[in-house]
């Protein structure tokens, strides 16, 4: 009966053994894919980063370019050519920005909404629009920007506006 009896408890401590090493494994799998699932989501939020970090340094080249030749001290500077590219850029990127806005319901109201869709048109049609309508267009995406600050599209919207109506101003002629 005493071999019986080690028998049992050798039995007894093979069995625990077993529940508690699938046990370990068990919390040990759980951990590991918390972890990769971590992992795989900072990787998405690094990947959607960069995504916007390369949208907002391809607009501020275009801006640059833009914006170097209308210094004034380059007095022979191409304006008009300026102010065409910008407003085709800011024609194309305001479509997006309202559709977005359309989406969000603010920080913009009907009429301040209907207001962006009237300038894209003008824009698109290579109308130009006054400086007051480039300065409300400019306070407008200020406003959008602010509120959806990790919107590269608003980001992106509000230095061509800006752009746009810097090259106005300074294509003015006194």
């Amino acid at each position: 009966m005493g071999g019986l009896a080690v028998g049992g408890n050798i039995a007894t401590i093979v069995s625990t053994g077993v529940i508690v090493g699938g046990l370990v494994v068990g919390w040990v799998n759980r951990s590991v894919k918390r972890v990769t699932d971590q992992v795989q989501q900072l990787g998405d939020q690094a990947m959607q980063r960069f995504n916007q970090l390369e949208a907002h340094t391809r607009t501020l080249t275009l801006a640059l370019h833009m914006l170097i030749p209308a210094i004034t001290w380059k007095a022979d500077a191409d304006m008009d050519n300026n102010v065409s590219v910008v407003r085709s850029q800011l024609s194309q990127i305001l479509v997006k920005g309202i559709h977005l806005e359309e989406q969000w319901h603010n920080p913009l109201s009907d009429e301040e909404l209907n207001r962006l869709k009237v300038y894209q048109q003008q824009l698109a049609s290579n109308g130009n629009l006054s400086v007051e309508e480039a300065e409300d267009m400019k306070k407008l995406a200020e406003r959008m920007a602010a509120d959806h600050p990790n919107d590269s599209t608003l980001v992106s919207l509000l230095l061509l506006a800006s752009l746009f109506l810097a090259l106005l101003l300074t294509s003015r002629k006194p």
